[in-house]
């Protein structure tokens, strides 16, 4: 090994300990190009950060709080001032409840989700009917007119008419309360999940048309919202309600049950 060889390995070993003094030095001192200074303002932002945060946080629960507090008021008002609201409003109304299909998974207290508001106006309930979509079309066979003819007078007109075809369905164990001895004078059809819509247009909607022939008055409601039973009744004149669950559908319900009861009670001399 030549003289410039270790000339060579003596600068660069003396260049490694330069880098590592410069290192420590850098390392040691906080203050070493403002690096100080540096790190104080981040600590800053993130302490102010940090409280901001927190201030959010603590309004978050405040609000969430108030807007829990205001349901509460108003789930109160509604259990209080609904009912007196509607006291009285279907005074007099022999209402039958009609389930086509299962709707315990929308409505969390069944056909008694209808028949409880109903009450709740004073309407009398008669009967609550729960049939199958296919024991229906089963009863309806291959002349569905002729049937629902026959049907729309049994539920209205009671054992003035006969009970020929209701007698079926205490043999079925469809019948949830009540009878059909006396009659009623509204049936309120409760719509469960995916029916058949050719069903409702053979089936349904002829009944509807039969009661409304005989003098009754009909309606229908659904539990949350489906587009194929509103284009099924859009074109018909049969009130159709959605969000059966809401007290807004429900007072709709009620208010079109009393409006329809006012007029045909006009017609017949004095409300």
């Amino acid at each position: 090994m030549g003289p410039i060889d270790i000339k060579y390995h003596a600068l660069s070993l003396a260049a490694v300990f330069l880098a590592l003094g410069v290192g420590i030095i850098v390392g040691s001192s906080t203050n070493f190009f403002g690096i100080s200074a540096i790190l104080e303002r981040q600590d800053q932002v993130i302490q102010k950060l940090e409280t901001n945060y927190k201030e959010i946080r603590k309004e978050m629960s405040e609000s969430k709080s108030q807007l829990e507090g205001a349901r509460e008021r108003i789930a109160s008002l509604e259990g209080t001032m609904v009912p007196k609201l509607l006291e009285g409003r279907l005074e007099g109304l022999r209402v039958g409840v009609v389930t086509i299909g299962d709707i315990s998974a929308l409505a969390p207290e069944g056909d008694d989700s209808v028949a409880g508001p109903l009450k709740t106006a004073d309407a009398s309930v008669v009967f609550k009917l729960r049939l199958a979509p296919e024991r229906l079309v089963e009863l309806a066979g291959e002349s569905p007119s002729d049937y629902t003819e026959r049907l729309a007078k049994e539920l209205l007109r009671g054992s003035s008419y006969g009970s020929k075809l209701t007698d079926s369905f205490l043999a079925d164990g469809a019948v949830a309360a009540g009878g059909f001895s006396s009659g009623a004078d509204a049936i309120v059809f409760a719509l469960g999940k995916d029916l058949d819509p050719q069903l409702l247009r053979t089936v349904l909607i002829p009944l509807q048309q039969a009661a409304i022939e005989n003098k009754g008055i009909v309606a229908n409601v659904v539990f949350g919202e489906s587009e194929p039973y509103q284009s099924v009744f859009k074109p018909t004149p049969y009130p159709y309600f959605q969000s059966a669950e809401s007290i807004n559908s429900q007072i709709d319900l009620i208010m079109s049950l009393r409006e329809i009861q006012k007029q045909r009670q006009g017609k017949a001399g004095g409300f």
